[in-house]
């Protein structure tokens, strides 16, 4: 009776040990689109890796989770996955640049002999409305970089507060 229950034993690890092993290739196929576009010059490639990841849990822990806590967790964790899109995008001049767009219009990037020559539909006339235009412009420069690192802080402040209870 002793070798039949070792036995049984036996064959209930080998039993989750495939099962665990077959987890694991699965998650090499799901991680391989994210792994070939990764490059190690650019904080983006991080922020992409971590919103997959928070995706997968959040996933899990709707479908699998315990009946108490998992739905707030994943919620915690959409709330992550929200904040690294909006870093991942990186469109904060779009909102930063809304004064400088509504006074000056477009603006239009161009390569002449090596140098960049940017110039706007609405081009400041006088040394003065130029000055206006750099100091707008300036200010619209630190609203951006205010805008991401407010989201930056946030994401990091919530996963701070909350990854470490998000387990099952």
């Amino acid at each position: 009776m002793e070798r039949l229950k070792d036995f049984l034993s036996f064959v209930r690890r080998l039993y989750i040990d495939i099962k665990y092993k077959i987890k694991g290739i699965k998650n090499i196929f799901i991680w391989i689109p994210i792994l070939i576009e990764d490059r190690q010059w650019d904080h983006g490639y991080i922020f992409i890796i971590l919103k997959k990841k928070l995706e997968l849990m959040e996933k899990y822990f709707l479908k699998h989770g315990h009946p108490v806590g998992s739905e707030k967790d994943a919620k915690n964790m959409r709330i992550a996955i929200n904040l690294l899109d909006r870093l991942i995008k990186d469109n904060y001049m779009d909102h930063a640049f809304v004064p400088h767009k509504k006074k000056y219009g477009e603006s239009h990037m161009n390569f002449e002999e090596h140098k960049l020559l940017i110039t706007l539909d609405n081009e400041p006339q006088t040394k003065k409305e130029k000055e206006q235009e750099t100091e707008l412009f300036k200010r619209c420069c630190t609203r951006e970089d205010y805008l991401r690192k407010q989201d930056l802080k946030f994401l990091f402040d919530h996963l701070r507060k909350h990854i470490l209870s998000w387990w099952d």
